[in-house]
């Protein structure tokens, strides 16, 4: 895994940030994803970590999270194994925003 950091060109005297930098490297993250690169977040406003570990594995793997100046409004966490599958990559939940236990209804 590694972390990519991205700065938009500068324009006119100015660079793009926020909304409008998340929408020049939208269509970059979909052409890398056609290629099978995944990014779990390109965003400059959320960060989304992945991975098949147990919740007390998660600072080790994520160092950051141990920082105190890593701040967080919110945080959204799925702690819970497949019961009746092996866990496995092409199972993870594809989304960015949302945790759930595979039952959405």
């Amino acid at each position: 895994m590694a972390q990519l950091f991205l700065a938009a060109p500068e324009h006119n005297g100015s660079r793009p940030a926020g909304i409008d930098l998340d929408r020049r490297v939208y269509p970059m993250r979909k052409r890398a994803e056609r290629d099978g690169v995944y990014f779990p977040s390109l965003s400059s406003r959320t960060l989304v970590y992945k991975g098949m570990l147990t919740t007390m594995q998660l600072p080790q793997y994520f160092p950051d999270l141990r920082d105190e100046r890593c701040v967080s409004a919110i945080a959204i966490v799925h702690s819970r194994f497949s019961t009746n599958t092996f866990p496995s990559w092409p199972l993870a939940h594809p989304f960015r925003f949302v945790a759930h236990n595979g039952e959405i209804n």
